[in-house]
Formats: C-alpha cells, sequence, structure tokens
C-alpha cells in the first residue's frame, strides 16, 4: 500500500467521522428547535386566553349604567356572567392540554 492509499483511506475515515458528528448535532439542533416551537404554542394559546379573560372581565366590571339610566336588568348581568365564565372554562381548558401534541 502506497502513500496515497493510505491518504485516501484516512481522509474517508475522517470524511465518516464528521458526517456522524454532523448528523448528532443536526438531531439536537433539531431536538430543540421543537421544543422552542412547543413553548411559543403554548405561550400564544395563553397569552390570546388572557386577553380574551382581561377583555370580558373589563367589559364585565365596569359596565354600570350611565347617571340617570335604568339599572340593567338581572337577565343581562345573568348573560355577561356566563360569557365569563365560558371564556375562564376555556382558558383553564387549554392550558390543561397545551402539553399535548398536534
Amino acid at each position: 500500500m502506497n502513500a496515497l492509499q493510505i491518504r485516501k483511506r484516512l481522509l474517508l475515515a475522517e470524511s465518516d467521522v464528521h458526517r456522524a458528528r454532523l448528523s448528532r448535532e443536526w438531531a439536537e439542533l433539531s431536538d430543540g428547535l421543537d421544543r422552542v416551537g412547543e413553548r411559543v404554542r403554548s405561550f400564544d394559546a395563553m397569552a390570546a386566553s388572557t386577553m380574551a379573560l382581561v377583555s370580558n372581565l373589563s367589559g364585565w366590571a365596569t359596565a354600570r349604567p350611565a347617571p340617570g339610566t335604568p339599572v340593567s336588568s338581572w337577565f343581562k348581568k345573568l348573560v355577561s356572567g356566563a360569557r365569563l365564565g365560558c371564556t375562564l372554562w376555556l382558558l383553564f381548558r387549554r392550558r390543561g392540554t397545551s402539553g399535548d401534541k398536534r
């Protein structure tokens, strides 16, 4: 075996080592990006739910009749409370299922 053939074999072995290392690093990078994506999706769902909750709470808490107008009916308050309850239920339901794979 001459020096050129030995050098060729060494270069091929080195290439195989680099290829295996690149494959492992690519898998680690892919896993890391998947975890970041899951966190972003979870945060997005939580932020949307929180904004809906804040919107409903502020509307419910500040919905007072203007001076001189009749007091709102109990039915309107019931509907408003039911809407708020639905929002809260959706908020906690989403939180419980945010770790599921889609």
